[in-house]
C-alpha cells in the first residue's frame, strides 16, 4: 500500500470522515497482509540469498511521509488533539505497512537474481540444465504472486497521481502553499511506489534473460541430448514475457515512462477545460 494512501489522499482532498478513513484503512490492511503473505510463499524466497538493493527509494518513500506529517499537524495545530493524534497513527501504520511490502518485493526479486547469478556460474551441462528449468519455473511463480499487486495498485496509483496533480496545480494558483506541500508529497510518495514497482519487475525478468548467453556457449560445445534439453531450456526462457497485471497490461520500465507522459497528459486536458 502507498504511503501516501489512496485512501488519506481522498480524504484529505474530498473531505471523507474520519469514520469511514478508518474502515477504509482496516479494509486496505486486511487486504495487504494476506496479498503479501501469498508472495512470500509462492515466490520460496531463500533468506539466505537475499540482499536489499534500492533502498534509498524506500527512505524517501519514508521522508516523503514524515514531512507530509509534520506539515498536516502544523497546519493543523489548533484543532482536536485528538484528531491530530488519530490521523499521525493512523498515517505512521499505513506507512509502515508499505514499507514493509516495499522490503517484501526487494527481497523476493532480489533473492532470484542472486539464483540466476548462482546458475551462471555452474560449469556441468546437467545442473546448468536442471537448474535453469527451475528458474523458469520460478519466475511464473513469481510473476503469479505479483499479479494481483499490479493489477490493483498500479491503476489505483495511476488515478490518485492524477488527482493529486491537479489538486497540486489548484492549490498553487490559489497561492494555498501549505496545502500544495501536502498534496505534492502524496503524489512524490506514489511516483516512488509506481517506479519501485516497474524497476523490480524489469530486473526479475531481465535475470532470467542473462542466463541466455551462457546456455548458448554451453550448447555450441555439446552435442546429442544436452544440446537438445539445452535448446528446450533456452526456448522456454525466450518465451517468458515480462511481467503482467493478470495479461491486462505489461509491466516494465517502459510502463513508469507511460504513466508519467499519460498523466502529464490528462493533467493538461483537465486544466484547460476547467
Amino acid at each position: 500500500m502507498d504511503p501516501s494512501s489512496p485512501t488519506i489522499a481522498l480524504g484529505s482532498v474530498y473531505g471523507i470522515s474520519y469514520n469511514s478513513l478508518t474502515i477504509n484503512i482496516i479494509i486496505m490492511a486486511l487486504i495487504q497482509i494476506p496479498l503479501m503473505a501469498k508472495m512470500v510463499e509462492k515466490s520460496n524466497v531463500d533468506p539466505n540469498r537475499t540482499r536489499y538493493t534500492k533502498l534509498y527509494l524506500v527512505l524517501l518513500q519514508i521522508l516523503s511521509s514524515v514531512l507530509l506529517l509534520v506539515v498536516y499537524v502544523y497546519q493543523r495545530r489548533e484543532r482536536s488533539i485528538y484528531r491530530i493524534i488519530y490521523f499521525a497513527l493512523a498515517y505512521l501504520g499505513v506507512t509502515a505497512l508499505n514499507t514493509f511490502l516495499l522490503l517484501v518485493i526487494n527481497a523476493i526479486c532480489n533473492s532470484f537474481i542472486e539464483e540466476t547469478k548462482q546458475a551462471q556460474k555452474l560449469s556441468e551441462v546437467c545442473s546448468l540444465i536442471t537448474e535453469s528449468s527451475q528458474l523458469v519455473f520460478k519466475l511464473r511463480s513469481i510473476k503469479t504472486a505479483f499479479n494481483p499487486l499490479l493489477f490493483i495498485m498500479l491503476p489505483l496509483n495511476v488515478v490518485m497521481s492524477l488527482v493529486l496533480s491537479y489538486t497540486c496545480y489548484t492549490h498553487l494558483v490559489d497561492e494555498q502553499y501549505l496545502e500544495f506541500i501536502i498534496k505534492f508529497c502524496m503524489l512524490a510518495g506514489i511516483a516512488l511506489n509506481v517506479f519501485y514497482y516497474t524497476y523490480f519487475c524489469n530486473i526479475t525478468h531481465q535475470a532470467l534473460s542473462n542466463n541466455n548467453d551462457k546456455l548458448r556457449k554451453v550448447a555450441l560445445n555439446s552435442c546429442g541430448e544436452d544440446k537438445n534439453d539445452l535448446l528446450i531450456v533456452l526456448a522456454m526462457i525466450e518465451a517468458e514475457g515480462p511481467f503482467t497485471a493478470y495479461d491486462y497490461f505489461e509491466v516494465n520500465n517502459s510502463s513508469f515512462m507511460s504513466i508519467i507522459s499519460q498523466t502529464i497528459g490528462y493533467l493538461i486536458i483537465m486544466i484547460t477545460l476547467k
